[in-house]
Formats: C-alpha cells, structure tokens, sequence
C-alpha cells in the first residue's frame, strides 16, 4: 500500500466495514487513519490487485504494543485534529464519542506519556486490523492471499501469535479463518456494545 492507495482504501472500507466509528468519521479521517499504517515501522499494509486495479488491502501490525506507542506518540495530533474536523461536521455523532472513547482514549496518552522504558516487553503480538475484497472478487482466492501473505510477514519479524477479531453475527468470515488454520479464543464485546468473535492463529 502506498500514499497513492489510501483514498481507495478508505472508500472500500466505507463500502464493506462501515458499522464501525471510524467510519461514521466519513473518508476524510479514514485516509489519515490508514495513513498511520503506511508510517508505523511494524505496520503491514497490502493491497491486491487484478488487472492493475486496487481490489482488496489487508492491515495489521506485527507488533500491536509498538504500533499503539507509535500512533499515539507520532499521530495522535494529526489524528486528533481530522477527528474533531469530521465530528463537527457530523455533530450528531460527538456524543457516541463522549460516552464511548474520549475518557478511552485520554487514558491511553497518559499511559503512553508516562510509560516507564525498564518495564517488561510484552511478547510481540500480530494483529490483523482490516480487510476487505471489492464484491465482484470475492471467493477468488485474494482473501487467502492476503492473510498468507500476512502471517508469513509477522513470522519473519518473529511474531509469537496472531489475534484478529471478526463480528459474531459474520459466520462466513469465522468459517473463513477456522480454514485457515485460526481457531476461536474467546468472545468479547466493544464500546458500542457490539459482540466480536476473538480468534488467534
């Protein structure tokens, strides 16, 4: 993925993930939010694509707590600045943010702020953030690619496991990384409330 890819990935992530905050922020934010990923020194972001055409990206990290300090250390502003922009032009979302995220989210930046370096690493953790494949080219193997492709990157980064989250109600997408040799940890909910299948590989 590159600079160039981020207004198309923003674009597929409001067509196929739209449920989520970030996407009610609308594609200016998402374009900064992927944008970070393309920064991050231990972000992976890919993009397939038929016949020269963008169809399909995967994010993820290959080490979730440097890619946290990374974004909160270098992006948040940026983040911050895009975010408050495209709440005040959808104010009716500001309150889903008040109750849900600010008080999240501000702990987090004293926590990162006050980071004490001599504390124990954590053991480095893959995440596999986002993907999507357009429509028209699903059930053509690009999905499968992608994740190899991703798994195979984090164990050349030493990777010690891999953890994404899909939504209880998907069971195609659940069926999809049970083939794939993921198996299910756990169920949790989020902040809005919404049931998400934990599943680790």
């Amino acid at each position: 993925m590159e600079l160039a890819d981020l207004e198309s990935v923003a674009k597929q992530h409001l067509a196929h993930l739209p449920a989520g905050f970030f996407g009610s922020l609308g594609e200016r934010f998402l374009v900064a939010y992927y944008r970070t990923y393309l920064t991050s020194p231990v972000a992976v972001a890919l993009i397939v694509e038929v016949d020269g055409q963008p169809v399909g990206y995967l994010v993820g990290t290959v080490d979730e707590a440097s890619h946290r300090q990374h974004v909160i250390r270098l992006e948040r502003t940026r983040l911050a600045i895009t975010g408050l922009w495209c709440m005040a032009m959808r104010p009716q979302i500001v309150p889903r943010f008040v109750r849900t995220r600010l008080r999240k989210y501000g702990r987090a930046i004293r926590l990162s702020v006050h980071r004490n370096a001599r504390s124990q690493r954590p053991r480095r953790l893959g995440v596999l953030h986002h993907i999507a494949i357009t429509s028209t080219k699903q059930r053509c193997g690009l999905g499968s690619e992608l994740v190899s492709k991703f798994v195979s990157i984090g164990q050349i980064h030493s990777v010690e496991a891999f953890q994404l989250l899909t939504h209880t109600s998907n069971q195609s997408a659940k069926r999809f990384y049970l083939k794939h040799g993921w198996s299910v940890k756990d169920e949790i909910s989020d902040n809005d409330g919404e049931e998400w299948v934990l599943m680790t590989c």
